[in-house]
């Protein structure tokens, strides 16, 4: 008389080992939801603080600092270089404006008499970089948000590496139309966007960076203020 074994009991007894040998499952001690409240709360918060702040609140010379990611003594940038970054700036503004740079920098956003500038910049410039001799006795470090930066769970680029030349071309277009960008009322701030290509002459095969800045054109004084939305 032939026996038959029933397969079920055979795949009961493999399913019940599997059960009994597989880890338990292991409690997440977050997640990612949690995570990006978090940084949204951050940002939110920053951004509180940005829209509460008027110019001179951050001051080094006078220990006067924000809140802020790299706004604050304690992470240690290279903010002791603002002075003579903005006394080179000031220099170069009476090079290109010579009489007219006279009016005093406080009145220099709105300045009383006409300034022979652009007020539309679209269009763009190029030329050459050159590697400011102020930044050399500081370490990257000193420079590089991403070190001090809080845990993101958006996701970022993998950085490639610095720009370690002494100078290269550059390239920068801007773009500032008419009826599409924000503005104030009278026209004394406008929003502007740029994108710049950047190349290093100390690169092997002469290599080239591109990314966006966005920011502010003072119409008035010609002067601009643009930012990445780069963590480097």
């Amino acid at each position: 008389m032939e026996f038959r074994r029933d397969p079920r009991q055979f795949l009961f007894v493999i399913v019940l080992l599997l059960l009994i040998n597989s880890p338990e499952p292991q409690q997440q001690t977050f997640t990612t939801r949690s995570r990006f409240d978090e940084t949204i709360t951050r940002e939110w918060d920053e951004l509180e603080i940005l829209n509460g702040t008027r110019y001179g609140d951050f001051n080094v010379q006078k220990d006067k600092w924000l809140n802020i990611t790299g706004l604050r003594k304690e992470d240690g940038f290279a903010w002791d270089l603002l002075e003579p970054v903005q006394e080179r700036a000031t220099q170069q503004v009476k090079g290109l404006l010579d009489v007219a740079a006279d009016v005093p920098l406080d009145d220099a956003l709105y300045p009383r008499q006409n300034i022979p500038v652009y007020r539309n910049v679209s269009g763009f410039v190029q030329g050459e970089w050159v590697r400011s001799p102020l930044g050399r006795v500081r370490h990257p470090s000193d420079m590089n948000s991403s070190d001090i930066m809080a845990e993101n769970p958006f996701p970022m680029t993998d950085y490639d590496r610095n720009l370690t030349g002494t100078g290269g071309p550059l390239r920068l277009h801007i773009t500032e139309l008419e009826g599409r960008m924000q503005t104030d009322p009278n026209r004394t701030i406008s929003e502007i966007t740029a994108r710049m290509v950047i190349g290093d002459n100390a690169s092997i095969g002469g290599n080239w960076w591109e990314f966006v800045l966005h920011g502010v054109h003072f119409p008035g004084f010609g002067g601009s203020v643009l930012t990445t939305t780069s963590d480097k």
